[in-house]
């Protein structure tokens, strides 16, 4: 009887893991359509942090270089090369909270993890600046 409740306990952790990497694959499909307009906007995602799965489930594109993406998702905006910091319309999103707040200046949001639940920052100066419409749904995002 042992034996069959840790084999449901083990398949239950993986269902609940598969779940939470669609989650986060969801999230960050619907921040980069919604800033970029595309219906395929490209996404490099920096030291693998997120897995997406494969592309043709998603209505994004993973790139591999930095300079070809839309989207940019990192844990740590001091360690992406500065080429890919910096790009007329490229949109940066921190994985960390911290680190957002470090790079309030060219950070373009949040997504995170804490208690065990996602969190979304939309950065108020930044899509000021860019003079982007958001809609109302994501406006308790802003910050």
């Amino acid at each position: 009887m042992k034996r069959k409740g840790f084999v449901f306990l083990l398949v239950a952790f993986f269902a609940s893991a598969e779940s939470i990497g669609m989650l986060k694959a969801h999230i960050v499909e619907n921040l980069a359509r919604l800033f970029v307009g595309k219906k395929r906007p490209t996404v490099f995602i920096h030291r693998n942090r997120i897995s997406l799965p494969p592309s043709s489930k998603l209505s994004i594109e993973t790139v591999k270089e930095c300079e070809k993406a839309d989207v940019i998702f990192t844990p740590d905006i001091d360690t992406l090369p500065e080429r890919c910091r910096i790009g007329k319309n490229r949109f940066l999103f921190t994985l960390s909270y911290k680190d957002y707040l470090q790079h309030r200046d060219i950070a373009t949001g949040a997504f995170f993890w804490q208690k065990g639940r996602p969190n979304i920052i939309i950065n108020k100066r930044v899509i000021e600046r860019l003079d982007i419409d958001l809609p109302k749904s994501y406006e308790k995002y802003v910050e």
